[in-house]
């Protein structure tokens, strides 16, 4: 077996300008080390006000700008990235294959499915407070020397391996092992989703059936945000007053009773209807303050005050009673508090990621996401906060359901 590390380096928190990589044996000896850099063909815009840090790139914007773009090197990452004799190993690796995946739908080539083990995951799971530190920030705390020459990602690759080979020796095992002792170090890329052994969204769904309460609060919020984006809505529905709506319902009602929220919003697909986020843009809500007992005292759900100042400066959303509501959709509240949690298998939820990246794109002057932007510096000097720490920090985290969710 052998390793193989790798990381990467990109332009704006989003578009790869270098890949660089090295390839150990068993014992840990470098066999190869090489850097791709690439054309970005975006511009280098890192900055924001907020952060106090400079992130350095190693090589000047002309270099990369004079490189090859990303498709001629596609051939060479996908080959590295896929060979069966190697594990591949990064830290905070979920960024970086998101960069990957990122730049393949960007060019239109096919995505690099790959399985990777992340040691910020690994130092995250020895560690008595579970922190997630920066890979300078770890290798520090494992007591490495840092090279001079940090954010060159192919010197970042071997620092990787250093973590990698400090925490093998604390545990006295091997990476194999340490991935069978920590199972949620174990990243998947597959079809253009990226996400952690036991910390995909039909993972949370599973949890949320076996064990709700196991569940963060906030997390709970964001799974029904999540299904709702998911669920297609039925073209061929029946007539009714809700084909062709939009209903939002309380966030209360969202978070302490997240079953009924989920499929709620199942039914409500059937019917031709879209669950809405927010009162903004919804056509009905449901005033589900009776339901979790938010309508005794003076705390009504957030959303009853937006919905009626939206219905008096718009029109809407008209707001109903749950039975009024339960009638339309011909159920009860006990039928509905009596329904599982709604499950997904990993291939449903990619098809249906792909098919909102898909509707992204195809709106009419739809622009990628982009990422707060942090002040870049090139040609040398250390810096002490890395891109994928920086995303994180700014809630853009390709981890977006880890096993750690009680916040």
């Amino acid at each position: 077996m052998k390793y193989l590390f790798f990381d990467t380096e990109c332009c704006d928190g989003v578009h790869l300008c270098e890949f660089g990589y090295v390839v150990t044996d068993e014992s840990f000896n470098v066999t190869e080390k090489d850097v791709f850099l690439i054309a970005p063909e975006k511009p280098f815009t890192l900055s924001h006000p907020a952060v106090r840090n400079e992130l350095k790139l190693y090589f000047s914007e002309s270099r990369y700008a004079s490189s090859p773009a990303f498709p001629a090197r596609y051939s060479r990452i996908k080959k590295l990235l896929t060979d069966d004799g190697c594990l591949i190993i990064g830290h905070s690796a979920a960024n970086d294959a998101n960069f990957i995946r990122t730049a393949c739908e960007r060019y239109g080539l096919e995505n690099i499915d790959f399985t990777f083990a992340d040691t910020q995951k690994i130092y995250s799971e020895t560690s008595e407070n579970g922190e997630s530190p920066s890979l300078e920030n770890t290798a520090t705390l494992l007591g490495l020397e840092l090279s001079e020459r940090l954010h060159k990602s192919d010197d970042d690759a071997l620092l990787t391996m250093r973590v990698m080979q400090a925490l093998c020796k604390k545990s006295e095992c091997t990476p194999e092992k340490l991935l069978q002792k920590y199972p949620a170090a174990r990243g998947i890329s597959r079809d253009g989703c990226v996400w952690y052994e036991g910390g995909s969204f039909p993972d949370l769904l599973a949890r949320l059936l076996g064990d709700p309460q196991s569940v963060g609060a906030t997390r709970r919020m964001k799974c029904v945000s999540k299904y709702a984006a998911l669920t297609c809505i039925n073209p061929d529905a029946a007539p009714s007053p809700l084909k062709g709506r939009s209903l939002c319902a309380g966030k209360f009602f969202e978070r302490d009773r997240t079953a009924e929220a989920l499929n709620l919003i199942k039914l409500l697909a059937d019917l031709g209807c879209k669950y809405a986020n927010g009162t903004g843009n919804a056509d009905f809500y449901i005033d589900t303050d009776a339901l979790t007992g938010s309508d005794k005292g003076d705390k009504r759900d957030p959303r009853l005050g937006s919905a009626r100042r939206n219905f008096r400066e718009n029109g809407k959303p008209q707001i109903i009673s749950p039975q009024k509501l339960f009638d339309i959709l011909g159920t009860s509240e006990r039928t509905l508090a009596e329904m599982p949690v709604p499950q997904m298998t990993i291939d449903e939820w990619i098809a249906g990621e792909k098919r909102l990246r898909s509707e992204k794109h195809d709106e009419p002057g739809a622009i990628r996401q982009r990422v707060p932007q942090t002040r870049l510096a090139h040609n040398g000097g250390s810096a002490s906060t890395s891109i994928g720490e920086l995303l994180r920090g700014y809630g853009v985290a390709s981890d977006d359901y880890p096993n750690d969710d009680n916040k």
